[in-house]
């Protein structure tokens, strides 16, 4: 079966542009992504895409319902650039959500 993340260079990306953040506090945002939902492939290569960070303690995807938790150190995320980033763009899509 051909993945949808497989085209695109960066999944965390894509990802990105695809998520709503439903909780976000300093250390652990929950957000859902139409992506992954009943696509285990997709969960899979997330999965894969965010788990080389040694900043970052826990993702956890749920297929079935396309939630991700992730769990993560924010003052180690702090000095990762390319964290810090992905950080600052979900907790501004929680803010939207939010309003």
């Amino acid at each position: 079966m051909f993945g949808f993340f497989e085209i695109f260079s960066d999944p965390r990306k894509v990802f990105l542009k695809s998520v709503r953040v439903s909780s976000f506090i300093p250390g652990r945002i929950r957000c859902h992504s139409d992506l992954i939902v009943n696509n285990p492939e997709n969960a899979a290569l997330l999965e894969s895409a965010f788990s080389g960070f040694p900043e970052i303690t826990g993702f956890t995807v749920n297929a079935r319902t396309g939630s991700v938790l992730i769990s993560y150190v924010p003052e180690r995320v702090a000095q990762n650039p390319c964290l810090r980033k992905i950080e600052d763009e979900l907790r501004s899509g929680y803010l939207k959500e939010s309003r």
